[in-house]
């Protein structure tokens, strides 16, 4: 006998604890699906170069995720400000 079992949860693990706690003694699961309403989420990382910034950013996605753009938001460099200021503690920040 097969039987369909459908919860809804926050989280994978809370949805998996509802249907373990729904099977009866004696059964088990023989497959299950995961429908989620994906958020999209944006990752910034800085670095020297592009390919640092973006090596960062990929290694900053979460288990099972994908990335679907990657975009240069910058191109990299440095800046230089110059100060006037009598002495250090006066220098505005």
């Amino acid at each position: 006998m097969f039987r369909r079992i459908l919860v809804e949860a926050d989280s994978v693990d809370d949805a998996l604890g509802k249907i373990r706690s729904q099977v009866p003694a004696g059964y088990e699961v023989l497959k299950t699906e995961v429908f989620s309403r994906a958020k999209a989420d944006t990752i910034t990382c800085s670095s020297a170069t592009v390919e640092g910034a973006f090596g960062q950013a990929r290694h900053k996605l979460p288990k099972g995720a994908r990335s679907t753009e990657e975009r240069e938001l910058q191109q990299p460099g440095s800046e230089t400000i110059t100060v006037e200021a009598a002495d250090e503690s006066a220098a505005p920040l």
